[in-house]
């Protein structure tokens, strides 16, 4: 289960809006606009390069808009630690102990630091005119927690309806929120976890990280009323 299950709760033809944090190449993007044709995008990317390459690979969608800047707890400016690996620049220093069980030793580092800008999901939506978002991923090394800690107005609406957050288990960035920490920040707005997609698991069987979904009261009564493991034959 990944990306897809959302179709399971929202119509192929449905013009959602859709949030991609964490954009990188515009991986995601592309996977959600195919999901739902009919959909707003907005894709959000900080660091120049990757933005760059995302905003020529969607120059002609127009459904599609790419920014170029990071989405964390409040608006400004913030610094944007760059790894030689583009899909881990982080707002958190890597956890060298810890991410080196997952990585080469003696190839992950640390490059250049920079400041990007930064916005909060919520000053995004109000000066946008956005009153709710459908869907919104988020993969952004370790940041989830800040990103969604920017969208208390939006949270606390229930405006916001699936979430589909990178979660780690392990602290591969330094004093990095984990799993539990997001699950109980959208637990206390009334969002309900549904499941886990894509764990990555060393051949130790230690859960490092997965994709966790989110839902918030509406979505989650839509799929408690519909779904069904089997039932007891006494």
């Amino acid at each position: 289960m990944g990306l897809d299950f959302f179709q399971k709760i929202y119509p192929f033809e449905g013009e959602l809006t859709i949030f991609d944090v964490g954009a990188h190449f515009g991986e995601t993007t592309g996977v959600l606009t195919t999901l739902f044709p009919r959909s707003r995008v907005y894709a959000f990317e900080p660091d120049e390069t990757n933005w760059s390459r995302m905003k020529q690979r969607f120059a002609n969608d127009s459904r599609i808009e790419v920014a170029n800047m990071a989405v964390g707890q409040k608006d400004g400016r913030a610094l944007l630690y760059r790894n030689n690996y583009d899909a881990t620049h982080s707002l958190l220093r890597f956890n060298a102990l810890e991410i080196n069980r997952w990585a080469d030793a003696n190839d992950f580092r640390e490059e250049r630091p920079e400041e990007v800008d930064q916005v909060t999901l919520d000053s995004f939506c109000d000066a946008h005119g956005i009153t709710s978002i459908d869907i919104l991923k988020l993969d952004i090394q370790g940041g989830e927690l800040m990103a969604l800690q920017g969208g208390t107005d939006k949270l606390s609406e229930q405006a916001v309806g699936g979430i589909f957050c990178e979660a780690a288990f392990r602290p591969l960035y330094q004093n990095q929120p984990l799993f539990w920490d997001i699950t109980a920040y959208l637990m206390s707005y009334g969002y309900h976890f549904l499941n886990i997609a894509s764990p990555k698991t060393s051949e130790m069987g230690v859960l490092s990280w997965a994709d966790a979904i989110y839902l918030n009261d509406q979505l989650w009564q839509s799929i408690a009323s519909r779904h069904s493991a089997g039932k007891l034959v006494c």
